[in-house]
């Protein structure tokens, strides 16, 4: 689940270092609804994307924490 730029733990030149958000669960279940219209719903997996490497521990495992809590939510919806 990216949220700018490819190196959210680098600042670009000229700019400020902001720290990365990590996305409730129910933003991340959000983001996950609007694929089953594209893949049927019981091939939906939710991996983190490469991008989790540049990131400070604590953050990650909150990325982390949060798609877990939102593949609870959405195993609840989708009856998986």
């Amino acid at each position: 689940m990216a949220t700018g730029s490819q190196h959210p733990g680098k600042p670009r030149k000229g700019h400020a270092r902001t720290p990365p958000a990590v996305e409730s669960p129910e933003t991340i279940a959000a983001r996950v609804r609007r694929a089953p219209p594209c893949i049927a719903k019981e091939r939906v997996i939710l991996a983190p994307d490469c991008g989790m490497k540049d990131l400070p521990r604590e953050v990650a495992q909150g990325r982390l924490k949060a798609m877990v809590e939102a593949a609870k939510i959405l195993r609840a919806e989708f009856g998986a």
